[in-house]
């Protein structure tokens, strides 16, 4: 009988998993660079979509907030408009990270303060990030109240400079 148990325990922790520390929060300091592909208008005329490149992002984690700062970077849109940020290093970024308990996937939350909101939502895998971006206007009243307007969202992607 106590073999049986003894046996059974041992058949039970074949399929344990060794780390009995859960998910690990990655650490995302460091500077980065950063891209944001097919942005485009809800209802835009003739599709127009635009890319973001050169940017980069130096990001400080303290737990799960992340605060940072970026630089850089050059828009082109499908339209033939193109323009360059100024390489002002004080822009600032803010957001936070968390690990996912049910899944162990590092989520991650930023904004970046251009002249109109920039909210990105993604996950972090290894030495990349990415997942989806909005980009919202500044916000307006009218009859039916004050909100902000979404001016465009995509996707965006970051790879880890370290």
């Amino acid at each position: 009988m106590r073999r049986d148990i003894v046996l059974f325990g041992l058949i039970l922790c074949i399929g344990c998993d060794d780390d009995l520390t859960g998910p690990v929060m990655p650490d995302l300091t460091g500077e980065w660079s950063y891209s944001a592909t097919n942005l485009r208008a809800p209802g835009s005329p003739g599709g127009v979509s635009c890319n973001v490149s050169d940017v980069t992002l130096s990001i400080t984690q303290t737990g799960e907030r992340i605060t940072g700062t970026y630089s850089g970077g050059a828009v082109t849109c499908s339209n033939g408009l193109s323009y360059s940020f100024p390489r002002d290093p004080y822009r600032s970024l803010t957001g936070s990270i968390s690990v996912s308990e049910w899944d162990g996937f590092a989520l991650v939350h930023f904004d970046l303060d251009q002249p109109y909101d920039w909210s990105h939502r993604g996950t972090v895998s290894g030495s990349s990030m990415g997942g989806g971006v909005s980009m919202w206007g500044p916000e307006f009243c009218d009859e039916w109240g004050c909100r902000e307007e979404l001016l465009m969202s995509g996707d965006w992607m970051a790879t880890g400079l370290r």
